[in-house]
């Protein structure tokens, strides 16, 4: 069933809906409806292309049932009270990447991520919910690499 709410918006935002509203002829509010909606779509789940690429990965697929399955088995380091850790597969991967890029990831995620996780687990630029994973699996990327959480 909808719900109703009220919104307030200066005088300038409100001109701004209203002109986007009514160049697609349609109510300010399933405007901004369907503004929002494609908001979260793009900022939340990773798109169709991203999540096709992750599937037909069959290594990265493997990576991340090792992964889930050390969460399950609590092997790992836990980092805060989200229960962020990394799995096991997590630190025998990255042993088998150049020294430099495991300096670049190590440095982002001590520096940027971790802290970012711990303030709000779920909301950054580069944190997208994977879809149809049985458990709730999110990936940030960093560079060319995924860390799945």
């Amino acid at each position: 069933m909808s719900k109703t709410i009220t919104l307030r918006l200066n005088e300038e935002n409100y001109k701004v809906f209203r002109k986007l509203a009514d160049r697609d002829n349609r109510p300010i509010s399933n405007f901004i409806e369907t503004a929002v909606n494609r908001f979260i779509e793009h900022n939340v789940f990773v798109d169709e292309f991203e999540m096709e690429e992750i599937r037909s990965n069959s290594e990265l697929n493997k990576s991340l049932k090792r992964g889930l399955v050390d969460m399950k088995s609590k092997k790992g380091r836990f980092l805060n009270n989200y229960q962020i850790f990394e799995t096991d597969e997590f630190l025998k991967k990255i042993t088998k990447i150049t020294k430099r890029d495991q300096i670049f990831i190590e440095r982002k995620l001590l520096q940027h991520i971790y802290p970012q996780l711990k303030e709000e687990p779920h909301y950054d630029n580069n944190i997208k919910k994977l879809m149809d994973y049985k458990s709730e699996t999110w990936r940030y990327r960093i560079g060319k690499y995924r860390v799945s959480m």
